[in-house]
């Protein structure tokens, strides 16, 4: 079950404060699918009803439609991708840990009227359904939706406890792999770009993506650092603050390495935010991405063009590169 996908992010700056520890009554129920590894204790006036994921929604409003736009619920899906998929968005998310320990980042969001408070959580590495075909790191996604103020502030609390109970029915290995396995040689991948250029939908916000590419030998076991840098197109670097910046990836290979593209969903898949990106001009600049063994690659600046009009680079205000989130 693929997680939805909405539009609209509402990435203002404005993290939202993380949700008090889960407060659960004795009378909760407690919902199981084995299938798909997931479990969550709900109220009992509270119901659970499958719709694409599941759907957790007050018992007086449960005959209403929930999707697209109802006008309260909680809903639960797992996807096949990592949990970081969201910030190549540019979102602005808080981090944390559920009481189970599973990381997650959380963010806001508007779509059609409907207001969203969603999580992406880390599920961790397994099978969906027993078999290989869907094997790998996951990740759940529950969407806190409400289509007013009023609706949120009634049962969005409510939703948040419920979200805090989440958890796997069975265990699962690390999302960073099996570090028992024979370390991967520097031939066996190859770091790479995403194919095209993501803008912040707030701000003139550069989002990088870069990936692990696996080319080819036996199983194994990848730790390296990707070190992000910008350079003209004789090689001297160029000195924007923030750089050289470094992200750790761990992952085992061939199951997750990626391809080159716009689609990254494994658990190599990183980010960085370029504030102010087009601030000057940079002829024929750069960006390259580096590991530890030295294995590089590099992509042009996107054109000054590609900026969004309401929210133009300024000259005179500094620019840096950080990692996301």
């Amino acid at each position: 079950t693929a997680a939805v996908v909405l539009a609209g992010v509402d990435a203002t700056g404005t993290k939202p404060a993380p949700p008090a520890a889960p407060v659960v009554s004795s009378d909760w129920k407690t919902f199981q699918d084995s299938t798909y590894n997931l479990q969550f204790r709900y109220p009992p006036d509270w119901v659970v009803k499958r719709e694409g994921g599941f759907a957790v929604v007050p018992r007086e409003l449960s005959s209403k439609p929930v999707w697209p736009y109802g006008p309260f619920a909680l809903g639960v899906y797992l996807s096949a991708g990592y949990y970081l998929f969201v910030i190549q968005n540019g979102a602005q998310v808080t981090q944390g840990r559920l009481p189970g320990g599973q990381a997650f980042v959380r963010y806001t969001e508007t779509a059609s009227g409907s207001r969203f408070a969603v999580y992406d959580v880390d599920w961790g590495r397994f099978c969906i359904g027993g078999g290989t075909r869907y094997c790998g790191s996951h990740s759940v996604t529950a969407s806190i939706q409400g289509s007013n103020r009023a609706l949120l502030d009634r049962y969005g609390p409510v939703a948040e406890r419920i979200v805090r109970t989440l958890g796997p029915v069975y265990p699962t290995q690390a999302s960073s792999g099996d570090p028992n396995r024979p370390a991967c040689r520097q031939d066996q991948w190859r770091p790479v770009f995403a194919s095209r250029s993501r803008l912040a939908f707030d701000r003139p916000r550069w989002v990088i993506g870069a990936n692990v590419q696996y080319l080819q030998g036996p199983a194994c076991h990848l730790r390296t650092s990707l070190r992000l840098t910008v350079e003209r197109a004789d090689g001297t670097a160029v000195a924007v603050p923030g750089t050289p910046s470094a992200l750790t990836v761990e992952a085992d290979l061939p199951e997750d390495g990626g391809t080159p593209g716009d689609v990254m969903q494994t658990a190599t898949m990183r980010f960085w935010g370029w504030d102010n990106w087009c601030r000057q001009p940079l002829p024929r600049a750069r960006v390259r991405l580096t590991t530890d063994g030295g294995a590089s690659t590099t992509r042009p600046l996107p054109s000054r063009s590609l900026q969004n009009p309401r929210f133009p680079c300024r000259p005179n205000v500094p620019w840096s590169i950080g990692p996301l989130p």
